[in-house]
């Protein structure tokens, strides 16, 4: 396998596991910001709708932040290594024969699949993470 491609590799296993922390950085910031923020809304008075729409955020942002968490597969091919079908053994087979030729495209085709996936839902995750924050400033300015 060429340089080129160890390197386009690493950098989609490091953005991948970037996207994770992210998403962990983010669960533990609702986690620890929200009894707080709800305790103070409920203290305040504040209207049912508006605790309404803050679990809403709440809510579809940790969803979406798990979901990114969540094991992935990217494509699969009947020829490549990544192919689901083979034990251990048959894959260490295949790479001992003299003929057989690694292809890197296959697994940088499905570590981009997985990161397109985790990368979406993350960004959703930090939209509704912004809609949050906007509607506890909103709440403190009205209480």
């Amino acid at each position: 396998m060429s340089s080129q491609h160890d390197s386009v590799l690493k950098l989609y296993e490091g953005a991948l596991r970037a996207l994770d922390t992210k998403s962990q950085i983010f669960l533990a910031f609702l986690a620890i910001t929200m009894p707080p923020v709800l305790s103070r809304f409920d203290a305040g008075g504040m209207a049912q709708w508006f605790r309404i729409v803050d679990g809403i955020c709440v809510a579809g942002a940790t969803l979406a932040f798990v979901y990114c968490l969540m094991p992935r597969r990217g494509r699969r091919t009947t020829r490549g290594l990544f192919d689901t079908g083979l034990s251990g053994r048959e894959v260490a087979t295949r790479l001992q024969q003299e003929d057989y030729t690694f292809d890197a495209i296959e697994p940088i085709a499905a570590l981009h699949d997985i990161y397109r996936l985790k990368a979406r839902s993350v960004r959703l995750g930090i939209w509704l993470v912004a809609a949050y924050i906007l509607s506890v400033a909103a709440g403190f300015a009205l209480v």
